[in-house]
């Protein structure tokens, strides 16, 4: 989505979903090393919200971050990018979503008709 498309829609925050396949238990300790440096100083910035589930397939992360910038200058610190690969964990798929709150977007647009 073009970033004119998302300025209009008053689209800022994003959603970040990354799978980890592989048992669970194993994920979940790399997981733990990598949550553990990202967190030893207090917040990350820009981060909303964080949470991990299992499955029988492995771990899924969902975050919630007030920008796509944000996401992108944590995910790119040569830290977070150290400690990833010290962690053990498998390659991750990663997908990105706009989020879109009808109730907050579109309610002022109906609002002005």
């Amino acid at each position: 989505m073009s970033e004119a498309v998302r300025t209009v829609l008053g689209m800022k925050n994003v959603i970040v979903i990354t799978s980890y396949i592989g048992p669970s238990s194993k994920l979940l300790a790399g997981y733990a090393a990598v949550y553990r440096h990202t967190t030893t100083h207090g917040p990350v910035r820009g981060l909303l919200e964080h949470v991990v589930g299992t499955s029988a397939d492995g771990i899924t992360v969902v975050e919630q971050w007030d920008s796509q910038d944000a996401y992108r200058a944590h995910s790119e610190r040569p830290g977070v990018r150290r400690v990833l690969t010290a962690s053990g964990l498998p390659e991750a798929t990663t997908v990105v979503l706009d989020v879109f709150s009808p109730s907050r977007q579109l309610a002022p647009l109906a609002r002005a008709c």
